[in-house]
């Protein structure tokens, strides 16, 4: 049976809207709405530096490869890679005409995806340089994801429209359909052959990639879901919602595991530790909370 410990609650003086551990595990970054990035040191939950940059809300953040850089996203249009030892910004990048709504990077860190209120999903490379330009949404992009070997790009938007994407070709592949309302957020599974995605409707959904077929929903929760989250080994797909809960499930069979309360409101976002121990959970209420699982998926 899968338990979890509560190890941390970490604050924010706005609401927290993003969160990624390092890939030692010794790291954990956040992003919030008071524009900054706090870095902590997860074995203690001793906040260790303050990353000041961005001009609005940081609404995601990831770490590079080797844990030496981190990107951010943010509501002021951008986003920046910084050196983690230093803190320091080494590179902004522009591109979006209107807020930065959603952000992903890769599973190895070397390709980033934004998805904004101008309707279009933008790829950058890790290094900076730009890698197109998707466009097929008509209202805010509130979701993007890669998936692990980099062929596919997902996007989720306020039009009701949840899509696929070719992203070596920069083409769209097919629109998945099934959500009652807006989809909210999207994951790739690691392997890459399923993406699940919650909705406005308080569903999760899972989808066979790259045909695009409805495998199963889960229910459970009473509000919309707004994260997303496959665990890097595969045991755990997780979800958070406006109840203020996220459930665990079996990644493979769908079953429901576990529910984590402790927040108040909308859990943004979710971060799990390469060995899948840890989770991280991002909410409005202005705190991320830090739990150790324990026992089988």
């Amino acid at each position: 049976m899968l338990t979890a410990k509560l190890l941390h609650t970490l604050t924010h003086p706005n609401s927290a809207y993003g969160a990624a551990f390092s890939p030692d595990g010794s790291l954990l970054a956040t992003a919030s709405l008071d524009n900054t990035i706090k870095l902590w040191n997860v074995a203690t939950g001793e906040e260790k530096a303050r990353l000041k940059g961005h001009g609005d809300g940081v609404c995601g953040v990831a770490f590079s490869g080797d844990g030496k850089r981190l990107f951010s996203a943010s509501l002021d249009k951008t986003v920046k890679i910084w050196d983690v030892s230093s803190g320091a910004v080494q590179a902004t990048l522009s591109g979006h005409q209107q807020y930065i709504e959603s952000f992903a990077a890769s599973a190895d860190g070397k390709w980033l995806a934004t998805g904004g209120h101008d309707h279009e999903v933008h790829l950058w490379s890790d290094s900076g340089s730009a890698a197109g330009v998707l466009k097929g949404h008509t209202e805010a992009v509130y979701g993007v994801a890669i998936s692990a070997d980099g062929k596919y790009i997902a996007s989720a938007g306020n039009d009701n429209q949840l899509l696929l994407w070719d992203f070596a070709a920069a083409k769209k592949l097919a629109e998945l359909k099934g959500h009652s309302g807006p989809p909210q957020c999207i994951s790739f599974s690691p392997d890459g052959k399923l993406l699940a995605s919650g909705g406005s409707d308080a569903k999760v959904k899972i989808w066979n990639i790259p045909a695009g077929d409805l495998q199963t929903t889960l229910d459970g929760h009473t509000q919309l879901v707004k994260s997303e989250l496959y665990s890097p080994r595969g045991n755990y797909l997780a979800s958070g919602s406006s109840d203020g809960t996220v459930r665990l499930y079996n990644a493979t069979t769908g079953t429901h595991l576990l529910t984590l309360e402790g927040h108040k409101n909308t859990v943004y976002g979710l971060a799990f530790t390469t060995d899948d121990r840890l989770l991280a959970t991002a909410g409005y209420d202005r705190t991320i909370k830090v739990w150790e699982l324990k026992g089988g998926a």
